[in-house]
């Protein structure tokens, strides 16, 4: 509902303000944009959401002749922090009114589950994200400020996230209510996804001034190559280290909302 709201008050906007100030229209033509992305649903490298938030991304654009426009953009995501994974149980539930029931609720589990006792200590845990999308798109000016362009962009993206952590097992309680370490180990962990993309895209553009706001849908044909790097340390084990390939296609309909300065 909120996408449709955000796409619907684009279109409407420039008729709305055109009526209402042509005067404010600009009265010379730009030749290059630079501006950042509003909003966008690009998932980038992978069919699900690998991101903690939507990577800061910039744009630009460059026109030559009336018609005729060189599309630019690239993300910056630089050592942004995984909170998802690994995870741990907090047997605490610290300023929690219900603490003893729940203490003896994890306690009770202890007896008869010993994933009940894992837990992770986290040395690094981040990602990055870079690439960047070159294309081209034909624009025809519709008056008033109002422009519709359609074109195609090809990408290319890179995302690696690095994990290093402490895993810790112990054994269920016994009749005493106590627990045996069961396990120790050190983990370093690596996955990288590379995509290539190629983006048909439809938009419209509105100019007030300076500014130049764009909205575009296109549909993302998305080829990903995957490696994933394990390594394990074990204090009462030899080290084990594993790795793996993955190559797979996804499709998907990517809406992007951008804001220009324009010279």
């Amino acid at each position: 509902m909120k996408q449709r709201i955000l796409l619907l008050s684009f279109f409407i906007l420039p008729i709305l303000v055109s009526a209402q100030c042509k005067d404010c229209l600009p009265k010379d033509d730009w030749k290059f944009a630079a501006g950042v992305t509003l909003y966008s649903n690009n998932l980038y490298v992978y069919n699900e959401n690998l991101l903690e938030r939507q990577p800061l991304e910039f744009n630009f654009r460059y026109k030559f002749g009336q018609n005729h426009i060189i599309r630019l953009s690239t993300p910056m995501a630089w050592k942004v922090k995984l909170t998802r994974d690994p995870s741990y149980t907090d047997p605490n539930y610290a300023l929690d009114e219900n603490l003893d029931n729940k203490a003896l609720a994890y306690l009770d589990g202890m007896k008869h589950d010993a994933t009940y006792s894992e837990y992770f200590k986290t040395k690094e845990s981040y990602y990055n994200l870079f690439g960047g999308s070159i294309g081209y798109d034909y624009n025809l000016n519709l008056g008033y400020g109002v422009s519709l362009a359609a074109g195609i962009d090809f990408s290319y993206y890179c995302y690696k996230s690095i994990q290093k952590f402490y895993g810790v097992d112990y054994t269920v309680l016994d009749g005493s209510n106590m627990a045996a370490l069961y396990n120790l180990n050190y983990v370093e962990r690596t996955n990288e996804w590379n995509a290539l993309v190629a983006k048909p895209v439809i938009g419209l553009r509105y100019q007030f001034q300076k500014l130049l706001l764009e909205g575009t849908v296109g549909y993302a044909f998305t080829h990903t190559n995957g490696h994933a790097d394990l390594k394990i340390q074990d204090i009462s084990m030899a080290d084990d280290y594993s790795t793996f390939d993955r190559k797979y296609n996804f499709n998907k309909m990517v809406f992007q909302l951008s804001l220009f300065y324009t010279l």
